[in-house]
């Protein structure tokens, strides 16, 4: 066998490249273990859920479309990575992607009109990324499920932007009904708004419920987010 071909297949143990490689298998490894044990989870948690609320069959389907929205969050991260051999994530797209997905999924019998405006130049660590990634999967999911009670066409926004003080800020918008008057976005509310507040603390950001008669605005601001590679 050549010397060449030979060092090719058996890399030296002090090799640089290998070891970098190595680390990157070892990390997306740690990644996907971290990632499947988050989705059983989500699996028990809303399982858990189906019991306590007694679902009727119509809601049933409705429900696990929910669940599978929050899935494709995680593995379209991981689908982001392997492709683009990346260790950060393009957020904006990764975010458009995350809307689109859950507008298809849950907007049965209404029509959603939705836009982003995010910028494209922003990276972040993975962590940051599936957090972020699963908060506009509820942001959005509560705003195509309550923002619109009569069923009529309404508007969902998507912005990410770096503030003038350099922190990360992500919001979601609509043109809805608001909050009820005596709901607390901070305490109350089901499955998805316990997640979001989680992963909020997790990230340690600032969460924002702007909410009026003319729609809600939900806005998630990380203090020290990765800069833009």
């Amino acid at each position: 066998m050549p010397l060449e071909l030979a060092k090719g297949l058996f890399p030296a143990a002090n090799d640089p490249t290998q070891a970098t490689a190595d680390m990157l298998v070892a990390e997306s490894n740690h990644r996907i273990a971290n990632s499947l044990q988050l989705v059983a989870g989500l699996v028990r948690r809303n399982a858990k859920r189906i019991l306590e609320r007694h679902l009727s069959a119509a809601e049933i389907p409705i429900f696990l479309q929910e669940l599978a929205t929050r899935v494709e969050t995680i593995a379209r991260l991981h689908r982001a990575l392997s492709e683009d051999h990346a260790t950060m994530v393009a957020l904006g797209s990764y975010l458009r992607d995350i809307m689109t997905s859950v507008v298809d999924a849950l907007a049965w019998e209404t029509k959603i009109q939705f836009s982003h405006q995010c910028d494209d130049t922003i990276r972040v660590a993975p962590s940051h990324a599936l957090s972020l990634g699963l908060i506009v999967n509820e942001m959005v999911t509560n705003a195509v499920k309550y923002a619109h009670p009569a069923a009529i066409t309404g508007k969902i926004d998507l912005k990410c932007y770096r503030s003038t003080t350099r922190k990360l800020v992500v919001k979601v918008i609509d043109d809805g009904v608001g909050l009820p008057e005596t709901f607390d976005a901070m305490t109350d509310g089901g499955t998805g708004m316990q997640l979001i507040r989680l992963l909020a603390t997790q990230l340690g950001a600032q969460l924002q419920f702007d909410s009026s008669p003319l729609g809600l605005t939900t806005t998630v601001i990380i203090d020290e987010a990765p800069r833009a590679l």
